[in-house]
């Protein structure tokens, strides 16, 4: 893995452009806490593109606004509209209000907000997400410190006023702690399942269109949750959510299967008793998760201890460590692990886990709780300060296979790409697999199969050259008919030059069965009758008979019926009876 691009001295919230066809655009807006000196007052919003086939490490602004106030957080939303070709984004502000933005209004040098709600929220926004369902996509879910959660109908931002609505009967709108994180479920349909998490480690479980909560998930300790995230894996029928622990001491990570139980995870990972493979898990609180959307084994974190790590959910182990310090690689954890991560089970994607949940092993140095700010024991990042290494947000990119964003402690925004995990050489990213494969074959035709071809083989036929196509099909029936005479004919009926149709027109003479040596006599020059003729003078020369009669006897073997009728015609002479002989008188 390496860092692709940056952009440095910015403290930032982000957010990825959905639409594929601007896949490569990203918003960042300055973070409340992030830092910048006495002097940084208000906020600004930026577009950047991502630009891969430039080599500077830059990236390209397209466009910026300035505000009054910071941001908490950003959505990005692609809308079925073409007054909004590359969607919108939604600001969570640091005073409960929420503006409305028109990215192409940005990159054209707009400034000003398309629209903006006020007076719903009473603090911070900490938390938006639109629906990804492409027929719900304007419908945004908030979650703020004044432990509500609201949702916003963005259909036609700038015809009005705002409709809002609360996720439950009642004017049900949440919590009883500040709400962190929101997420939408992408496996039912319409997406009318929303998760959202607070402070005292409950997450509920919204159904929006039974109009109730539909579970609520707790902390054994009520320590805070930081993060949420749905498996991204559509249509298998599992509904997974994946919640981070900000205690620091037991950051863990738990996995739930919702179709089976609310009550108890199907296991944690980087329980702080017990040690993850060669790379140990967060030895405090977790602040930001993310779930692969390309590889739904893949799940990345980032902790107050200033480490980034990767999960696979296969083997329940760490499988790498980003190093978000240019120019330096994280060095090797002081401690040296020695079993799987503690569970509940098995893991739903593979390895079962082999440690119980109650068992107590040194691994991860906990201790004390300790601030953010404060320096653990085994994260080290060699070669520049560790007060820079964290990470205080991570996202996917929903368009860019292997592609992430994080926003650190340093103020930078980095982008990485990821090709390959040191910690499990195994097993390559499936956005590296090969989607499907394709040969082609002899007479324009094609085979291919795919993963989603469900097993099939399919055989095609391309005709970008119809005349080679054609060409090749009739030397095919040649071959299987041995009628090569016919093709040479063909090909002779279809030169372009007259040199090339008298090679394919000597050709064609070899073979013909009957007449090939009677044929090439005579487009050699040598006719058949003409080398008669001359015979049969030469032997009139040397009989006395004349030119005349040569002629005719030629004419005659040329044509044999004539020839029987001529002698039909000749008169017949009689042939006369020999003398009888004499009888001798015989002598008296």
């Amino acid at each position: 893995m390496s860092m692709i691009k940056r952009v440095q001295d910015l403290g930032v919230t982000m957010a990825w452009c959905p639409s594929k066809e601007h896949k490569s655009l990203i918003a960042a807006a300055s973070k409340e806490g992030a830092g910048g000196g006495f002097d940084d007052v208000g906020g600004c919003l930026e577009i950047y593109e991502l630009d891969l086939s430039s080599e500077t490490e830059s990236m390209v602004k397209r466009g910026s606004a300035k505000t009054s106030l910071k941001f908490e957080c950003l959505a990005w939303a692609q809308l079925n509209s073409q007054s909004h070709p590359t969607g919108i984004i939604a600001g969570g502000m640091t005073d409960g209000s929420l503006s409305i933005w028109d990215p192409h209004i940005l990159i054209n040098g707009g400034s000003d907000p398309i629209a903006g709600v006020q007076g719903k929220h009473k603090a911070n926004v900490n938390a938006l997400a639109f629906n990804p369902a492409s027929n719900m996509n304007h419908i945004l879910a908030s979650g703020s410190a004044d432990n509500t959660v609201y949702l916003f109908d963005l259909n036609n931002p700038t015809g009005g006023e705002i409709a809002h609505y609360a996720p439950a009967e009642g004017d049900i709108t949440g919590h009883q702690a500040p709400v962190r994180a929101i997420a939408w479920n992408n496996e039912v349909e319409n997406c009318h399942i929303l998760a959202s998490a607070a402070s005292d480690g409950v997450v509920s479980v919204w159904d929006l269109r039974a109009k109730r909560p539909w579970c609520h998930l707790k902390d054994p300790k009520r320590q805070p949750c930081s993060a949420i995230s749905w498996n991204p894996s559509t249509g298998s029928g599992n509904v997974y959510l994946m919640t981070a622990s900000d205690d620091d001491t037991k950051p863990v990570m738990r996995l739930w299967d919702l179709r089976k139980s609310t009550t108890v995870p199907m296991f944690e990972l980087g329980n702080n008793t017990a040690a993850q493979g060669d790379i140990p898990g967060h030895s405090l609180g977790i602040v930001s998760l993310d779930w692969c959307p390309y590889d739904e084994a893949i799940v990345v974190s980032s902790g107050k201890d200033k480490r980034t790590l990767f999960w696979d959910l296969y083997s329940c182990q760490v499988v790498d460590e980003l190093d978000t310090i240019a120019g330096s690689t994280p060095a090797a954890p002081t401690t040296a692990p020695t079993d799987n991560s503690g569970g509940f089970g098995s893991s739903p994607f593979g390895q079962q886990a082999s440690t119980g949940f109650g068992s107590q092993s040194s691994g991860f140095g906990g201790g004390a709780p300790r601030g953010f700010g404060a320096q653990a024991a085994i994260n080290t990042g060699g070669g520049g300060s560790s007060t820079d290494s964290g990470v205080r947000e991570i996202i996917w990119s929903p368009s860019l296979p292997g592609v992430l964003a994080c926003s650190t402690l340093g103020r930078e925004m980095q982008i990485h790409g990821i090709t390959a995990f040191s910690g499990n050489p195994q097993r390559a990213p499936k956005w590296l697999k090969r989607p499907g494969s394709v040969s082609f074959g002899f007479g324009g035709k094609l085979v291919s199969c795919s993963e989603k071809g469900q097993n099939k083989v399919i055989f095609s036929s391309v005709t970008s050259e119809p005349a080679l196509v054609q060409s090749a099909s009739a030397f095919s029936d040649a071959m299987a008919t041995n009628d090569f005479h016919n093709y040479c004919g063909y090909k002779a009926s279809n030169s372009e030059s007259s040199k090339e149709q008298e090679e394919w027109a000597f050709v064609s003479m070899l073979f013909d069965r009957e007449q090939s040596r009677g044929l090439i006599l005579e487009h050699l020059g040598y006719s058949h009758e003409e080398i008669t003729r001359k015979v049969e003078a030469a032997r009139a020369m040397l009989s006395g008979t004349g030119l005349e009669e040569v002629d005719a006897a030629i004419a005659a073997d040329a044509n044999p019926e004539q020839k029987e009728e001529q002698q039909d015609q000749e008169p017949v002479e009689p042939t006369q009876a020999p003398p009888e002989p004499q009888q001798q008188q015989s002598s008296k």
